[in-house]
């Protein structure tokens, strides 16, 4: 699903086996919009018959409507065009909360290099949760990493949304961090 987001091109399993044995599944609710949702498969030839039947009888039907509408993106190239756009914004929100993170004080889990988050924890919060408690008293949304475990126990870990960093709410939180 993300791998249309990716700036870089890179060969997917599906590719790399020419589609014998791997089946590649995608959407397009992370590049069209999240209310977009339909879906799409690349197989074998020999398999797409079954593979519809079994679509069609577990009820996995996407409205004709979305189907279309995301039929009609690709043929005329306003799909192209948007993902160039998005990849564009992406990387530059990647780049901007990355540096902002670092000057604040934060460790970021690894160096970005493309999709719609961060992860980031700064060595002062041991609980991400009471931080995102503190930040939605000023109507700031954080995702704090427990959020994103199966075990739910605190962590000092938040992911990030890279559209976020054009947020002056939420920068205005942040540096009071770098103040403390």
């Amino acid at each position: 699903i993300y791998a249309d987001l990716d700036p870089e091109s890179r060969p997917s399993l599906a590719s790399l086996d020419q589609l014998r044995r791997v089946i590649y599944i995608s959407s397009f609710s992370k590049t069209i919009s999240p209310n977009i949702r339909a879906g799409y498969l690349a197989a074998h030839p020999d398999r797409l018959e079954d593979l519809a039947r079994l679509k069609m009888i577990s009820g996995l039907t996407s409205s004709e409507f979305t189907e279309r509408l995301a039929y009609g993106a690709l043929v005329d190239g306003r799909w192209r065009k948007h993902i160039k756009t998005l990849r564009d914004r992406l990387a530059l929100g990647q780049r901007r909360l990355a540096s902002l993170l670092l000057a604040i004080g934060f460790e970021l889990f690894c160096e970005p290099n493309a999709g719609m988050f961060l992860w980031a924890r700064h060595p002062a919060i041991q609980n991400a949760g009471e931080l995102a408690y503190k930040a939605a008293e000023q109507d700031v949304l954080l995702g704090p990493g427990h959020l994103f475990s199966v075990d739910l126990e605190p962590s000092p870990w938040l992911r990030f949304n890279v559209a976020w960093a054009d947020d002056d709410a939420a920068l205005r939180f942040l540096l009071t961090l770098k103040a403390a």
